[in-house]
C-alpha cells in the first residue's frame, strides 16, 4: 500500500472527503483497525456535520479554518498510520517498536533519565573507588541501553503535539544534560521526521538550532531540518512551518551555513567518484614508491625497499617527489571538501558495533560501552586520545578505526606500536580552533549520516537523502525546495549553481536556479543561460541572453552570446559579437579565431580568410588556425591550397579524425580521388577504433556537408560510390 494517494488528497487537492475514502481503504488493506478506525470515524462525523450545516443554508465565516483543521487531523492520522505500518514491515522499525514498548518519550520522563545520568557520573567521579553497579563503566553501560531504546522509541513515535515540541526544545537546549545525549536525540528526531514528515518534529529542530548553545547540537538540528524540509503544500496547512523557515532564513550566518551544508552533502554524493580517482591516480603511486606491496594478507613492506638508497639510485628523489605530489593531491581534495576516507572506511562497518542503529549517530567517545574491549587492548598507547583530538575522520570512521586497530594491534611491529598515539600520527593536526567551527562539526556529522545511508545493513528501510537525482522525492538538493525560494538566498543560489556547474552537475544547477529565478531579467538570468548552454540547449540560452540589458552585457555574457549564436548557426550575429570582443581585447587569439570562423561560416568568407592568413602568419604552429584557414580556402574554391595545409596537419601528431575528413574533401574536390579515399579510410579507421559505426557517421557527414559538395558539382551517385570506397576493406579497384 502506498500512502501517495492519501498525501496527494490532503496536500495537493485539499480534499477531506477523498482523503477519508483513501484512509478507509488503507485501513482495510493494511489491517489497521482499532484506534485508527475510531479516529477516522470521528473526523468523518465532524465532516458530515459540516456538510449538513451547509445544506441547511448556514454560512460559517470560519469555514475555511475548520476545513483546514480537518485536513490537519487527517494528516496527523496518516503520520501515525505510516509509522505503524513501518513498525510492522521494516526490520529497523520493528526493532524500534520493541524498544518503544517500555520506553517513554514524554519530555519530562526523558529529562529525568538524562539528568540522572549526569548526576550519577558526577557522583561516581567523586567516589573513585566505586565498583559494581556504581562504577562509571556500569553507569555508562546502563545509560547506553537507555539511549539505544530512546533512539528507537523516537524513531517509531507518531505525530507530536505542541507540548511535545516545546518540551523537547527545552530539554535538548538544557545545560543540565550531557551534550552527547542531546546530539543523539536530535539525530533520532531527524531520522524520524526525514522518513515520515511531522510538522511539530521539524519545527522543533529549528527551535533547537536557535535555543541550544552547544554547536554540535545546533549543527545536527540544522542538518536534520534541511534534509527533512517539506514541500510548499505543508506550509499552507501549517503556518508554523512558514514561521520556522522564516526564522532560519532571517539570519545571514544561518543562510551561509545552509549553503555550506548543501555543498558538504554534494561532496558526499560524489564520494564514489572521488574514491575512484584516489584508487586510479593516487594510490598506485603511493604503493609503488613507498616500498610496500599488496598481498592476500594485506599491505606488507618489501624486503628490497631500501635498495635504491643502498645503491645511491638517482631515481629515489624522483620517487619521493611523486609520493609527495600524490599525498598533496589527496590533501587538496580533502581541503576542497571531498570525502576522501569513505572508500577505505566503507569496508570497516561490519563490526557488531554498527548493528546498533543509534551507534551510527553517536558522537565519538572513548567511553562508549561497546568500545570497552577495544580500548583495553589499546590502553598502552595514547592512540584513542590522539584520534579524538587530531583524527581527520568523522565519528563513524573513528569508531571503525578503533575497532579495526584493536584486532591487529598485537601483530604490529614494535616501532609501529610506539608510533600509535604520537602527535604526528595523523599528519598535520587539525587546530583546536578549526575543530570548534560550525563547518568542521557539521562535516563530521554529515559524513557520519552519509555512511549510515550508504552502508547500514537495513539502509533500504530509510529514504536516502544523498542522491543528486532531483526526480526522486528524497534527494540532497534541499535548495530546490519551494520553502527555500527566498530572495535573501539569491547570492547563495548563485554560488551553489556555479559550484554544481564546475562539477558537471548541469541538470541540478538548472533545478536550483529555477527555484530562485523570477520572471524577466534578474541576477540569475546569465547563470541559467550558461547552464542551458552546457545542457546543449542553445536556443533557451540565447533567449535568456536576449533579455539581459545591453548595459549589463559584460565580457562573459558576450562570450556566451557568441557561443549561442555559433551553435544556432547565426553566424553573422556571432561575427558581430566576436568583433566587439576583439575590440575589447585586441591581443586575444581566441576571439580573433572565433571571429574568423563565424565570418567564413556566414556571409563574410573573404574577410574571414583574410583574417586567418594574418593569424596563420602570427601563429604558424597553431593547428586550430591552420584548420580554420584550410576550411576557409575550401569554401573559396582554393582546394589545392587547402589540401596542402590538411596534408601537413594530417601528418602531424596532433591530428584528429575531422582532419582526415576535411583533408579527404580537399583532395576529392581537387580531383585526387585516390588520395581522398586514403584519407577517408583513415577517418573511418579512427572512428572504428572508438567503437563507432563508421559507415553511418560518414554518410551523416556527407549529408551535413551537402552544401559544399553540391556547390562543387559532386553528384549523389558519386557520394554513394565514395562512401563505398571509403568504408570497404578491399583494395582500390
Amino acid at each position: 500500500m502506498s500512502f501517495d494517494n492519501i498525501m496527494r488528497s490532503i496536500l495537493r487537492d485539499n480534499d477531506v472527503s477523498a482523503t477519508i475514502s483513501h484512509i478507509k481503504s488503507a485501513l482495510t488493506e493494511l489491517n489497521l483497525g482499532g484506534d485508527f478506525a475510531a479516529r477516522v470515524g470521528s473526523i468523518e462525523a465532524d465532516y458530515d456535520l459540516m456538510c449538513g450545516y451547509l445544506c441547511r443554508g448556514f454560512r460559517d465565516e470560519q469555514l475555511d479554518n475548520v476545513y483546514d483543521d480537518l485536513l490537519r487531523r487527517l494528516l496527523t492520522l496518516s503520520i501515525d498510520m505510516r509509522v505503524c505500518h513501518k513498525t510492522r514491515s521494516l526490520p529497523s522499525y520493528i526493532s524500534a517498536r520493541l524498544a518503544a514498548s517500555d520506553t517513554s518519550t514524554a519530555p519530562e520522563d526523558v529529562r529525568t533519565a538524562l539528568e540522572s545520568y549526569v548526576q550519577d557520573i558526577a557522583m561516581s567521579a567523586l567516589d573513585g573507588q566505586a565498583t559494581g553497579t556504581g562504577s562509571t563503566s556500569a553507569i555508562n553501560e546502563q545509560h547506553f541501553q537507555y539511549m539505544r531504546k530512546l533512539f528507537g522509541a523516537i524513531l517509531a513515535s507518531g505525530a507530536w503535539t505542541d507540548s511535545m515540541r516545546s518540551g523537547y526544545t527545552a530539554l535538548l537546549s538544557s545545560p543540565t544534560i550531557d551534550p552527547a545525549d542531546a546530539m543523539l536525540t536530535v539525530s533520532a528526531v531527524s531520522l524520524s521526521v526525514s522518513n515520515v514528515f511531522d510538522p511539530q518534529k521539524w519545527c522543533m529542530l529549528a527551535d533547537v538550532y536557535h535555543a541550544a548553545t552547544d554547536e554540535g547540537i545546533r549543527q545536527r538540528a540544522l542538518t536534520g531540518w534541511a534534509i527533512a524540509m517539506p514541500g510548499n503544500a505543508v506550509a499552507r496547512l501549517y503556518p508554523d512551518v512558514n514561521a520556522a523557515t522564516a526564522s532560519m532564513l532571517a539570519d545571514e550566518g544561518t543562510r551561509k551555513q545552509l549553503l555550506e551544508l548543501q555543498t558538504q552533502m554534494i561532496y558526499c554524493c560524489n564520494a564514489d567518484n572521488d574514491n575512484k580517482e584516489i584508487q586510479r591516480d593516487i594510490m598506485p603511486t603511493l604503493m609503488k614508491n613507498n616500498g610496500l606491496k599488496a598481498s592476500r594478507l594485506g599491505i606488507e613492506e618489501q624486503d628490497d625497499s631500501s635498495i635504491d638508497d643502498i645503491l645511491g639510485n638517482e631515481d629515489a628523489d624522483k620517487k619521493m617527489e611523486q609520493v609527495e605530489k600524490s599525498i598533496k593531491r589527496m590533501m587538496d581534495m580533502q581541503k576542497a571538501g571531498a570525502d576522501i576516507y569513505f572508500g577505505g572506511f566503507s569496508q570497516m562497518k561490519r563490526f557488531a558495533f554498527f548493528n546498533e542503529l543509534c551507534n551510527w549517530f553517536y558522537p565519538f567517545s572513548a567511553s562508549h560501552p561497546m568500545l570497552s574491549q577495544a580500548t583495553e587492548k589499546l590502553s598502552g598507547s595514547r592512540f584513542i586520545t590522539t584520534l579524538e583530538k587530531n583524527g581527520p575522520f568523522c565519528s563513524s570512521d573513528k569508531y571503525s578505526f578503533v575497532l579495526a586497530l584493536a584486532q591487529i594491534v598485537h601483530q604490529l611491529p614494535a616501532n609501529v606500536r610506539e608510533m600509535l598515539g604520537s602527535d604526528s600520527m595523523f599528519g598535520t593536526a587539525i587546530s583546536e580552533s578549526e575543530r570548534a567551527t560550525a563547518t568542521h562539526i557539521r562535516l563530521d556529522y554529515v559524513q557520519s549520516v552519509f555512511r549510515f545511508h550508504r552502508l547500514h545493513n537495513n539502509r533500504s528501510d530509510f529514504a536516502n537523502p544523498f542522491s543528486l537525482d532531483t526526480g526522486t522525492r528524497s534527494h540532497a538538493l534541499f535548495f530546490t525546495r519551494r520553502l527555500m525560494a527566498d530572495g535573501r538566498l539569491t547570492d547563495c543560489a548563485a554560488s551553489l549553481a556555479r559550484f554544481l556547474l564546475k562539477r558537471k552537475h548541469v541538470a541540478q544547477a538548472i533545478s536550483v536556479l529555477g527555484n530562485f529565478m523570477t520572471d524577466g531579467y534578474g541576477p540569475l538570468t546569465y547563470l541559467m543561460a550558461v547552464a542551458r548552454l552546457q545542457a546543449g540547449d542553445a536556443q533557451a540560452a540565447s533567449a535568456l541572453i536576449d533579455i539581459i540589458p545591453q548595459a549589463d552585457r559584460n565580457e562573459d555574457v558576450m562570450r556566451s552570446e557568441g557561443h549561442c549564436a555559433m551553435s544556432l548557426k547565426h553566424f553573422d550575429r556571432a561575427a558581430a559579437v566576436y568583433g566587439r570582443l576583439l575590440g575589447m581585447r585586441p591581443d586575444s587569439l581566441s576571439y580573433a579565431l572565433s571571429l574568423a570562423i563565424s565570418q567564413i561560416s556566414g556571409s563574410m568568407v573573404d574577410d574571414g580568410v583574410k583574417l586567418l592568413f594574418k593569424l596563420n602568419y602570427e601563429h604558424p604552429d597553431n593547428a586550430n588556425v591552420s584548420r580554420a584557414l584550410a576550411w576557409g580556402l575550401m569554401l573559396k574554391g582554393n582546394f589545392s591550397q587547402a589540401d596542402g595545409i590538411y596534408s601537413q596537419i594530417a601528418g602531424g601528431d596532433k591530428s584528429v579524425p575531422a582532419d582526415m575528413l576535411n583533408g579527404g574533401y580537399a583532395k576529392w574536390l581537387s580531383h585526387d580521388m585516390a588520395g581522398a579515399v586514403a584519407l577517408l579510410r583513415r577517418y573511418c579507421g579512427m572512428l572504428r577504433a572508438d567503437g563507432k559505426d563508421a559507415t553511418k557517421l560518414l554518410a551523416d557527414d556527407f549529408s551535413n556537408d551537402a552544401a559544399l559538395l553540391d556547390s562543387n558539382g559532386v553528384k549523389r551517385s558519386e557520394r554513394k560510390i565514395m562512401l563505398h570506397l571509403a568504408t570497404a576493406d578491399s583494395p582500390l579497384p
